[in-house]
């Protein structure tokens, strides 16, 4: 969406970028990320109204060729990275006020957020396949061409890079904690625990976790980013419903593990095959 045969740079930049304000304390990462937040759901709405708007937006025939169940369980999994960021909301709770009040209910309004949104987009995406629109690997801009022309293609490109930004920075917070509180307790090198006297910010953990993601933007572009964060976040997960067996309910475990393990398992064949 940004400086086409140029992104690992800008990847790179923008890890760089997220990190400085990363270490210069959660509370400036929140507030940039809300602006950040604000702007993306604006064009997201502008671009769903654009093309709604439009002669072609209700197509009266349907896709010609159905996905495959491999398919449909790879994109799946994929889709499971955009519904894992509640998860970095958990680990904050050494620095936001009254956690067990707070957290809970940030989750659940971020994931209405979240679903209200995919919804209005996967709608607009659809409808625009199946009314004919020629779909690259940013179909965000090609349905910006054909319901507004170039101004609102300019928009698109700037709401993608916003919303990029916004995960990076939530995701290098929420990453740099979780290897603080591992390293406090042990299970990491205990360097990574140490925490800046004016900031408060584990600056150790944070620069590991940016170092990872310069990597992988180095290694790989996003389709290799997104199928590495789907196959780790869900074996995590997988992990974490085995561990959790210890603590009394197991439904809830056996449930979380029955639904992980198809979709890790389909994203593994999609990549095979």
């Amino acid at each position: 969406y940004a400086w086409s045969g140029h992104e690992r740079l800008v990847g790179l930049a923008a890890v760089a970028v997220s990190l400085a304000l990363d270490l210069r304390g959660i509370v400036r990462s929140v507030r940039v990320s809300a602006v950040l937040v604000v702007i993306v759901l604006l064009v997201l709405a502008t671009l769903a109204v654009a093309w709604w708007s439009t002669d072609s937006a209700f197509p009266s025939s349907s896709p010609s060729s159905p996905p495959s169940g491999t398919d449909l369980l790879a994109a799946s999994g994929l889709l499971f990275v955009a519904f894992a960021g509640y998860a970095r909301v958990t680990v904050l709770g050494e620095e936001v006020r009254d956690p067990a009040r707070t957290i809970p209910r940030a989750v659940v309004a971020g994931f209405a957020i979240v679903i209200v949104v995919y919804v209005m987009i996967a709608a607009t995406v659809v409808a625009a396949a199946v009314s004919g629109v020629a779909l690259s690997a940013a179909p965000l801009t090609d349905i910006a061409q054909a319901a507004a022309g170039e101004w609102l293609i300019v928009v698109v490109r700037i709401g993608a890079v916003v919303a990029a930004g916004a995960v990076l920075l939530s995701l290098l917070a929420g990453v740099g904690r979780t290897l603080f509180a591992m390293a406090d307790r042990g299970d990491a090198p205990r360097p990574l625990s140490a925490v800046a006297a004016r900031t408060r910010t584990p600056y150790r953990a944070e620069i590991a976790a940016a170092a990872l993601a310069a990597l992988v933007v180095a290694v790989g572009g996003i389709g290799f980013a997104l199928g590495l964060s789907a196959a780790t976040i869900l074996t995590y997960y997988s992990v974490a419903h085995v561990a959790s067996w210890r603590q009394g309910a197991r439904i809830v475990p056996v449930a979380g593990l029955a639904l992980c393990l198809p979709l890790t398992g389909g994203l593994i064949v999609a990549a095979l095959g």
